[in-house]
C-alpha cells in the first residue's frame, strides 16, 4: 500500500489551521488526524517506508508546532485579560466623566434657571420701588394740594371774620351814635353802655383758639381753653353778664328770639340727639354766621348758622 503524499500535506495544514484558532488537540485528536493522512492508493514513486517516514516527521512537526501554540494562547490569553482589565477601567472612566459632565450641566442648568428667577425678582423688586416711587409723588402732590385748599380756605375764613367784626364794629359805632343825646345847645352827654355788636366783636378776638371739653376761662385774657357753653359764659362774663355753665341751663336764660330777628350776640342752641335735649351752644355775629366752640380738633372758628346735620333748637337774647 501506498501514500499520497498531496492529501498528506493538506491534511497536516488541517492540523496547524486548528492550533492557531486556539483549538487544544489531544492525542485521540492526533490519532484521529493521521488517519486521515493514510489514502489506500499506490504509487510509482513512494515506498510505504518513506511514506511513514514522512509522516513521522510531519506529525513532529505539528505536535512542536502545537506546543509553542499552546505556550502563546497562554500568553495571548493572559495579555487578553489585561487588556479587558484596562478597557473596563477605561470605560469606568469615560462613564465617570460622562455622569460628571452631567452634572456639571444639570448644575449649569440649575444656575442659569437660578439666575433667570433673580433676575425677574430683580425685575419685580424695580418695577414694585417705582410704583412705590410715582403713588408717593402723588401722594405728596394730592398732600400739596389738600394744603393749598386749606389755606386758601383759611385766608377765605380770615377775610370773612375780618369782614364780620368790621360790619359789627360799623353797628355797634351807628348805635352808640344813635344813643347820643344833646342835654342843651352848649353840651353833650354819651351814655356808655355795650351792645351785642360788642359781645359779637370780642367773641371774634378769640376765632382759632383751642377747644378744651371741661375747661374754666374767665372770659378775660389769656385765654385758657374751654368747650361750647364755656365759651359763650366767659364772653359774656367779661361784659359783667353771668349765665349758667351747660348748654341746656343757658338755653332757658333771657327771652327767646325768632331767626328772622337776631341780632348780633344772641345765644344760638343746638341738638345732637334729633331734638331731644340741648347740647351745644353758640354765639350769632351777623351776615348768617356763628362762632363756637367746635371740637378738639377744629377748636374755635366761624359756621354758618345752619350747623351741619345739628338740629337748631331755639335763639335766646340776654342783654
Amino acid at each position: 500500500m501506498k501514500f499520497n503524499h498531496k492529501k498528506t500535506i493538506i491534511g497536516l495544514f488541517l492540523f496547524m489551521d486548528l492550533m492557531v484558532c486556539g483549538f487544544l488537540i489531544g492525542k485521540s485528536a492526533i490519532k484521529n488526524a493521521t488517519r486521515r493522512l493514510f489514502i489506500p492508493e499506490v504509487t510509482e514513486d513512494k515506498t510505504i517506508e518513506d511514506s511513514m517516514i514522512f509522516v513521522n516527521e510531519g506529525i513532529a512537526t505539528v505536535i512542536e508546532y502545537t506546543v509553542t501554540s499552546e505556550e502563546d494562547l497562554a500568553v495571548a490569553q493572559e495579555i487578553i485579560m489585561n487588556e479587558q482589565q484596562e478597557l473596563i477601567l477605561e470605560q469606568n472612566k469615560i462613564s465617570q466623566a460622562i455622569i460628571t459632565s452631567n452634572k456639571k450641566e444639570d448644575a449649569a442648568k440649575k444656575a442659569k434657571i437660578k439666575a433667570a428667577q433673580a433676575k425677574k425678582q430683580r425685575e419685580q423688586a424695580l418695577k414694585l420701588a417705582e410704583q412705590r416711587r410715582k403713588q408717593a409723588e402723588e401722594d405728596a402732590k394730592q398732600l400739596q394740594i389738600a394744603l393749598a385748599n386749606e389755606e386758601k380756605a383759611k385766608a377765605a375764613a380770615e377775610a370773612k371774620a375780618k369782614a364780620a367784626s368790621a360790619n359789627a364794629k360799623q353797628q355797634t359805632q351807628n348805635a352808640q351814635s344813635n344813643q347820643t343825646s344833646n342835654t342843651n345847645s352848649n353840651k353833650t352827654t354819651v351814655k356808655k353802655s355795650f351792645t351785642g355788636y360788642d359781645v359779637a366783636s370780642y367773641a371774634l378776638k378769640f376765632n382759632g383758639k383751642s377747644y378744651v371739653f371741661g375747661g374754666q376761662w374767665n372770659g378775660e385774657l389769656p385765654y385758657t381753653g374751654t368747650d361750647c357753653s364755656g365759651f359763650t359764659m366767659g364772653v359774656y362774663k367779661h361784659f359783667g353778664i353771668t349765665i349758667p355753665r351747660v348748654a341746656r341751663d343757658q338755653a332757658k336764660v333771657g327771652r327767646e328770639i325768632a331767626l328772622k330777628d337776631i341780632q348780633p350776640g344772641d345765644l344760638v342752641f343746638y341738638s345732637g340727639n334729633g331734638g331731644v335735649s340741648v347740647t351745644h351752644a353758640a354765639l350769632y355775629i351777623g351776615n348768617g354766621q356763628i362762632i363756637h366752640a367746635q371740637t378738639p380738633y377744629l377748636g374755635i372758628g366761624i359756621s354758618k348758622i345752619k350747623l351741619g346735620t345739628l338740629v337748631r333748637t331755639n335763639i335766646r337774647r340776654v342783654i
